[in-house]
This record gives structure tokens, C-alpha cells and sequence, in this order.
């Protein structure tokens, strides 16, 4: 997990295998699931201090170890997930962000995104798409 931490990626969920990959790894689910890299997070105040931290210091790495603090709350992780409800959106200075609940049900351990035997729940973003005016 250290080593998957030392390679973070900057804030939000890049899709990586969209919904073809989805399926062939999680058949039964294939309309629903998603998967991606980014910030997983267990509540929401941890999200929010992550990207108040991040915008901050403009690094990733401390803001994740500030937020952390010695635990593992969040982490950078790829992972195949369900989305759920928007919790709020978070402005910062680098934009508008979606905290949103997610259902994981598969994680790259190494070997490629794998299904898990208990989907568990997380918190995430996502970066708002703005119009301008």
C-alpha cells in the first residue's frame, strides 16, 4: 500500500477502463460499475481536508500523509466502484469538486482490478464540469 501511496496521482478519479473493462471483469454489473484511480477517503471531513490541504501546499503527497496522520483513512488506489449520492460540492481555487459516496467492488492489487468478496463503502471526488456564463 506504501508503494501504491509514494505514486499519487493529483486530485479526482481519472476513468481508466470505462464501461468495456467493467464488463468483462464484473459481468453482472456491467451498466453500473466504473473504474478509476484517485482519492478514496473514509468520511467526508477527510475528503474536504484532503483538498484544502492539497490546494494548499499544491502537493499531493503531504496532503494525503497531513490527513493520515499515521492511519490509513484515505489513500490513492485504483478500483472498480458504483457511485452513489453526492454528499456537497467543495470549491477551491483549482475548481469545483463533487464529494460523492462510492460502493468498491473490485482493487488493483497488482494483478490488475479484481472483484473483492465485500464491497465496502468510501468517499470520493470528482471534478464539477463548469459552464461559463
Amino acid at each position: 500500500m506504501q508503494r501504491l501511496i509514494a505514486t499519487l496521482v493529483w486530485i479526482g478519479i481519472a476513468v481508466c477502463a470505462g464501461f468495456l473493462a467493467s464488463a468483462l471483469a464484473f459481468p453482472a454489473w456491467a451498466q453500473e460499475v466504473e473504474a478509476g484511480q484517485g482519492l478514496l477517503c473514509d468520511t467526508t471531513d477527510e475528503v474536504e481536508k484532503y483538498l484544502a490541504l492539497a490546494v494548499a501546499t499544491n502537493s499531493s503527497e503531504t496532503a494525503l500523509q497531513e490527513v493520515n496522520g499515521g492511519t490509513n483513512a484515505c489513500a490513492i488506489a485504483k478500483v472498480a466502484f458504483m457511485r452513489g449520492a453526492e454528499v456537497k460540492q467543495v470549491r477551491t481555487s483549482h475548481g469545483t469538486f463533487a464529494v460523492v459516496q462510492i460502493t468498491i467492488v473490485g482493487a488493483d492489487l497488482g494483478r490488475g482490478l479484481l472483484p473483492i468478496d465485500v464491497p465496502f463503502n468510501q468517499f470520493t471526488v470528482f471534478r464539477v464540469k463548469e459552464t461559463p456564463l
